[in-house]
């Protein structure tokens, strides 16, 4: 690889990281927005005798968000749940066509499946969360987030799958 094609890949590498750290720190400030609410509540209710509302609604809308953008962006591909114990017993070769098939299939139908999940956060605009009065398409939008993102990632995995295979 040239000079040149060396030091693209490198920003392109280096500009990708930087977005995974992004992830990460979003991922990080809503676990600890989660873990706060979760103590303000229990100082709330049994220190002070009066337990509040939000605090479980926040917890349950932030979890939701927590989920959805961790396997969006914060697990890496190859740290998955695989049920791979045939997938172990194919030569080299096989592994490969098993690698992009099944990356490629599942980053269609998460495409597919896009249209729809989109089509639901929508409809779900009409509805909000009985305390914080949150528009439940904000609660369901990481939905398409995840579905979006994770098909991006497979496809980019197969990329990297085929080129390695040459």
């Amino acid at each position: 690889m040239s000079g040149t094609g060396t030091q693209m890949a490198s920003r392109r590498r280096s500009g990708l990281d930087r977005i995974g750290r992004a992830a990460e720190f979003v991922g990080v400030a809503a676990y600890v927005a989660i873990f706060a609410t979760f103590i303000l509540q229990i100082v709330v209710r049994y220190v002070f005798r009066s337990p509040l509302g939000w605090p479980d609604e926040m917890i349950a809308t932030l979890f939701v968000w927590v989920v959805f953008w961790g396997g969006a962006f914060m697990v890496p591909y190859r740290k998955q749940i695989a049920f791979d114990l045939l997938y172990r017993a194919f030569p080299p070769r096989l592994r490969l066509i098993s690698d992009c098939v099944t990356l490629l299939v599942t980053a269609g139908l998460f495409l597919a499946a896009l249209p729809v999940t989109a089509d639901y956060i929508v409809f779900a605009d009409r509805m909000k969360t009985p305390v914080l009065d949150i528009p439940m398409s904000w609660v369901y939008a990481p939905m398409a987030l995840f579905l979006l993102a994770t098909a991006i990632r497979m496809l980019l995995e197969a990329r990297r799958v085929l080129t390695e295979a040459r």
